[in-house]
C-alpha cells in the first residue's frame, strides 16, 4: 500500500457522535486496538473528565488549492478541529488495514498525573500492514522460560529502511501532530505545580520521575513498532520489556461460552467485588503509580478464605480493560486461584472487545521476567503478540529538539 507522495496530516477532536464512529473502526482491527478502545468505553461508561480528549491524525491527499496570497487551503484545514467535513467523511469510510492511509487516534487526559495519561492506536501497529515483526513469536512458554535477568528493549523491524519507505516520513508527521498538539493546546492547561494525586504518589514511593514538570505526558501500553518515535533524549521515565497477553474466547452472553459457575474453587474460597475498604491494601502492596481515586473507578474481582472478611486475593480490570495487580497472598499460593481471579475478570466482559466475527478479546500485560504471573497468563489461556511499554515524554524537550533539525 502506498500514499499518495503529497499529502497533509489532518488533525481533530472528536464529538461524542464521533467517538462512537471510532469505536467502530477500531471494533474492526480488534484484537490490536485492544487498548485504546476499552480506554475509550470506559470514557463513554463512567463520568467524563473535562480535561480528556480523543484525537484523530490522518494523512489525506493534497488538493492544492491555493488563494491568491499564496497559501495552501487543505495544509490550514489540516490545523482545524473535528467540525471539519473531512473528519466526518474519514470516520465514516473505513477501509481495510492494508489499504488505508496512515492514521493514529489517541485518548488523552493529562489530569492524571503520574498515571498513564495517553493511550495511542496507530494504524501500521497492524499487522497487515506489514510494519513489525516482533520477536515475541520466539518466546518460549512461560513454563519453559528459566530467565531471571531483565530482557533488552527488542529490535523493531520494518518490511523497508525508512529511505526506501513512502510512508515512514507520514508516520513521523502523525506522530509530530498527536506531540504538538497535546504541547500547544493542552500543556498550557495544566498547573505548573503537581496536584494533590502527584504529590501523594511521590510520598508513597511509587515509580514516578522526578522533578514534577507539566510538560511530561506518560503514554501507556506503548506497541512496540512506535518506540522509534519516542526519542530517547526527551524521555523521562520508560519501563520496557512488558508483553501482551491476548485471550480470546466466545463473548460472555452467548451460548457455550464459561460462566461464573464453570470458577471452580477449592473449599472455603469465594469470589466477590472488593469493597472500598480493602483497596488502601492493595496500593499499599505495588510500586504502580495509581491512586485511591483511580482504583475506585476500576471493576475488580476480590478472593476470600472462609469468614475472613479481608481478601487474600485481587485483581481489576484497568481503565484500558486490561488485567491488572492480580495477586494471592503467599500462604494461598499454589491452587490456581489466581488463574481463577484472573478468567472471573474476563467475565465481567465489554461489548467493544465482541471482535465483528463473534470473538471477544481480553488483554493484560505482564513482565517478561514475571514468570509466575507469564505462567498465570497462559494458564487463563493467553498468548503473548506484541511487546509494550510505559513511556513518559517530555514534550518541552521533543519541541526544543525539533526545532534544532
Amino acid at each position: 500500500m502506498a500514499v499518495a507522495s503529497s499529502y497533509d496530516v489532518r488533525q481533530g477532536t472528536l464529538s461524542h457522535s464521533q467517538i462512537l464512529l471510532l469505536q467502530q473502526r477500531l471494533v474492526a482491527e480488534l484484537p490490536y486496538t485492544l487498548p485504546l478502545a476499552r480506554r475509550i468505553e470506559f470514557h463513554l461508561g463512567h463520568p467524563i473528565s473535562p480535561t480528556s480528549r480523543i484525537f484523530v491524525a490522518a494523512a489525506t491527499a493534497t488538493v492544492n488549492t491555493v488563494d491568491p496570497a499564496g497559501r495552501n487551503k487543505a495544509q490550514d484545514e489540516g490545523a482545524g478541529d473535528a467540525s471539519h467535513d473531512w473528519l466526518e467523511s474519514w470516520l465514516r469510510e473505513g477501509s481495510a488495514p492494508e489499504t488505508a492511509a496512515p492514521w493514529l487516534a489517541a485518548h488523552i487526559d493529562l489530569s492524571n498525573q503520574g498515571q498513564t495519561q495517553v493511550w495511542v492506536y496507530a494504524s501500521w501497529e497492524h499487522p497487515d500492514v506489514g510494519y513489525f515483526s516482533s520477536s515475541v513469536a520466539d518466546l518460549p512458554p512461560a513454563a519453559e522460560d528459566t530467565s531471571a535477568t531483565a530482557s533488552k528493549v527488542s529490535s523493531i523491524s520494518t518490511t523497508t529502511d525508512d529511505e526506501d519507505d513512502p510512508l515512514a516520513q507520514a508516520h513521523e508527521d502523525l506522530f509530530s501532530t498527536l506531540f504538538r498538539y497535546i504541547l500547544t493546546q493542552l500543556v498550557p492547561h495544566q498547573s505548573s505545580t503537581p496536584n494533590d494525586e502527584w504529590l501523594e504518589l511521590q510520598r508513597t514511593g511509587k515509580f514516578l520521575s522526578v522533578p514534577y514538570s507539566r510538560s511530561k505526558a506518560i503514554f501507556g501500553t506503548v506497541h512496540e513498532v512506535l518506540w522509534r518515535y519516542f526519542d530517547n533524549a526527551a524521555r523521562t521515565r520508560t519501563d520496557p520489556g512488558y508483553l501482551k497477553y491476548v485471550f480470546s474466547f466466545p463473548s460472555p452472553e452467548s451460548d457455550g461460552a464459561a460462566g461464573h459457575d464453570d470458577l471452580n474453587l477449592p473449599d472455603g474460597y469465594y469470589l466477590a467485588d472488593m469493597r472500598r475498604e480493602h483497596l488502601q491494601m492493595v496500593l499499599d502492596r505495588t510500586p504502580i503509580p495509581r491512586t485511591l481515586n483511580t482504583l475506585i473507578q476500576m471493576e475488580s474481582v476480590g478472593l476470600f478464605f472462609k469468614d475472613n472478611p479481608t481478601p487474600i486475593g485481587w485483581g481489576f480490570l484497568s481503565k484500558d480493560g486490561s488485567i491488572s495487580s492480580l495477586h494471592t497472598e503467599v500462604e494461598h499460593r499454589g491452587k490456581n486461584l489466581a488463574v481463577t481471579v484472573g478468567k472471573a475478570l474476563l467475565l465481567k466482559g465489554s461489548r467493544t472487545s465482541l471482535s465483528r466475527l463473534g470473538v471477544y478479546y481480553g488483554h493484560a500485560d505482564s513482565s517478561q521476567v514475571n514468570i509466575p504471573s507469564r505462567r498465570v497468563m497462559e494458564k487463563i489461556g493467553g498468548l503473548p503478540r506484541w511487546r509494550i511499554s510505559w513511556t513518559e515524554i517530555d514534550l518541552d524537550i521533543w519541541s526544543q529538539m525539533k526545532s534544532e533539525q
